[in-house]
């Protein structure tokens, strides 16, 4: 839990006071006009939110089917599930749910990097289907 006085004037306070200078409030319209903001665009990725991060509202907690389909999000929803839980090393103690929200994780990315028979056509040719025929690394 956070303090509510904790908000956007305590931190920019906070920058003045860190930084010695006449720091504004953040751009935000800028960078949602740069970035996309909830409307971004692009494919393979993946936004993991833990439910303990104060961050994760700044997340793509909600994903347009007709315009974000190829990106995936996840809430990880466990106690003690905070900013980043999903990029530590995994151990035994974790909560089910981290767990099968980093299997998930890396099924998405394996099933991204897998190149296709397409992927395959596409970088060597009609017949180069099998890794036989168009190796993927060069044998020593």
């Amino acid at each position: 839990m956070r303090s509510n006085l904790l908000g956007p004037d305590f931190w920019l306070q906070w920058c003045k006071d860190i930084f010695n200078n006449n720091t504004g409030p953040p751009a935000v319209d800028w960078y949602n006009k740069y970035y996309g903001s909830v409307n971004i665009t692009g494919e393979k990725i993946i936004f993991a939110n833990a439910i303990e991060d104060p961050w994760q509202y700044a997340g793509m907690r909600k994903l347009n089917p007709n315009t974000q389909s190829g990106m995936k999000n996840i809430l990880i929803n466990c106690n003690n599930c905070a900013h980043c839980v999903d990029l530590r090393t995994p151990n035994a103690a974790d909560a089910p749910t981290l767990t099968n929200a980093r299997n998930y994780i890396k099924k998405s990315l394996i099933e991204w990097l897998t190149p296709t028979a397409a992927d395959y056509e596409k970088a060597f040719g009609k017949n180069a289907t099998t890794t036989e025929e168009a190796p993927l690394f060069l044998q020593e």
